[in-house]
């Protein structure tokens, strides 16, 4: 009798072993695809941003270079028109 009541609680134990195996199984599957997508997204917000940043790098490049055209032309004008200073 006792041995069957050990038998039991054991074949018990296993199932519910097996069974919590079993969901964190699946949670860890589910938990992994979660962080791929939350890898997927992540990565390309990443690539946004600097794809944003190049943008307004070269942007600010630019104007920069239009800036210092301008001052150099202004000055070679105002030379010319005022005269010698």
């Amino acid at each position: 009798m006792r041995n069957e009541q050990q038998a039991r609680r054991l074949a018990t134990l296993r199932s519910a072993t097996a069974q919590r195996v079993g969901s964190k199984q699946i949670y860890a599957t589910h938990s992994l695809a979660q962080a791929n997508e939350q890898y997927v997204f992540q990565t390309e917000l990443i690539g946004a941003n600097a794809r944003a940043q190049e943008i307004a790098n070269v942007k600010r490049k630019n104007f920069l270079a239009v800036e210092q055209l301008l001052k150099q032309r202004f000055s070679l004008f105002e030379f010319l028109l005022h005269g010698y200073s």
